[in-house]
């Protein structure tokens, strides 16, 4: 992604790994060796993705989609709503005004979001 973006394309990334963010995707084993087992195999596990998670390079502009869990759970019926809850509860209580994140109001309609997040990106190119 970021050669690609060096050499001028636009890249679009889901789920950009944050430290204050703990219930998406990001440093798994961070979180195992809290609770898990501490062992050799472990240890390894925990050096690779911290190396790899290191290399990831941060975007030129972030952009977080703020939904109220309530809304999020309705809108994914498919999926477990305890994990969306808990994902979209922790978006929803995290205090952005002080990061570098533009935050999106996501529970308006699909359409406007988009159109949104569209003018964020050409508004930084």
């Amino acid at each position: 992604a970021r050669r690609l973006a060096t050499d001028g394309g636009l890249v679009i990334c889901d789920r950009y790994p944050l430290p204050e963010v703990r219930h998406m995707e990001g440093r798994l084993v961070d979180q195992l060796l809290e609770t898990g087992p501490d062992n050799a195999f472990t240890r390894w596990l925990h050096r690779r993705e911290r190396r790899d998670y290191d290399a990831i390079a941060e975007p030129d502009v972030l952009a977080v989609l703020r939904v109220d869990p309530d809304l999020a759970v309705r809108r994914k019926p498919e999926d477990d709503g305890h994990f969306v809850r808990v994902r979209s509860t922790e978006i929803w209580e995290l205090g952005w005004e002080n990061s570098r994140a533009h935050v999106l109001d996501a529970s308006q309609p699909a359409e406007k979001v988009l159109d949104e997040l569209k003018a964020l990106v050409w508004a930084s190119l």
